[in-house]
């Protein structure tokens, strides 16, 4: 039988949170895969000496390998635990275009790891609720990676295009977004935010509904430079949560 185990293996240690035995990676490969107890264990004569393998669990040992070579996994703590390197972690948590994989379920339902526009451009279902934060367009880009201010609204019209198009007629798109945007070297606030309502009603025929303020009280004081050094700006603990709907008249919501 002929298994391709190799995105199920790179998948199972980019969602554990440490150290993985072998044991405990064939467990999350068959998890991922769909492969029940007997398959994954179902031995067979190998080799000159015929010793009875598991050739499930023998490929999912050279893709391993393969992941150790390539320096993309280290030693755990503990003799036999491999987790991912720090390399490791950067490119195995980002999904390859055209894939989609099962990250996890549960009685509530699944969460899918994909690309927003190859998993949602596929879907055909209606959306009743889209609840999201995009990536800030940060200067300083995080190791996922954001798009840049003057990228940002083209960046996030896109990304909303396919689940607009499938949004039902009484659904709602909520967008927390950055309330600490600044134009460079002003304490004035960008109005990137103005630009991004005005684009989602004109492009994609969302109608505004609501703008809640999301309180963040661990939030750390800031902006640093205007509210702390030159007190031009008052110290925030929010961020903006922008409610849209398809329908207004029949947008599904309850104020109880």
């Amino acid at each position: 039988m002929q298994l391709s185990l190799f995105p199920h293996v790179k998948a199972a240690y980019a969602q554990a949170d440490g150290p993985l035995s072998n044991e405990e990676l064939y467990q999350r490969v068959a998890k991922n895969a769909g492969m029940d107890e007997a398959a994954l264990n179902h031995v067979q004569p190998v080799g000159r000496e015929q010793k009875p393998r598991s050739l499930v669990k023998r490929e999912i040992r050279w893709h391993q390998q393969t992941l150790k070579h390539a320096g993309l996994l280290k030693h755990g703590d503990r003799r036999g635990e491999w987790e991912l390197t720090r390399n490791g972690k950067v490119s195995l948590r980002k999904i390859k275009p055209r894939s989609s994989l099962v990250a996890f379920s549960t009685d509530l339902g699944a969460a899918i790891w994909s690309l927003s526009d190859d998993f949602f451009s596929a879907l055909d279902a209606p959306i009743t609720l889209c609840l999201t934060s995009p990536p800030y367009p940060l200067r300083r880009s995080r190791a996922y990676g954001n798009p840049s201010l003057d990228q940002y609204i083209e960046f996030v019209v896109e990304s909303l295009r396919p689940i607009a198009a499938n949004l039902a007629e009484d659904g709602s798109i909520c967008l927390n977004i950055s309330n600490d945007i600044f134009l460079p070297n002003s304490p004035a606030r960008s109005i990137y935010r103005e630009k991004l309502v005005i684009a989602l009603a004109e492009e994609l025929g969302l109608w505004k509904m609501d703008v809640f303020p999301w309180e963040n009280p661990c939030k750390p004081p800031g902006p640093i430079q205007w509210a702390s050094k030159t007190r031009q700006q008052l110290n925030t603990t929010y961020e903006p949560i922008y409610w849209f709907a398809r329908n207004p008249q029949r947008v599904k919501a309850d104020n109880r």
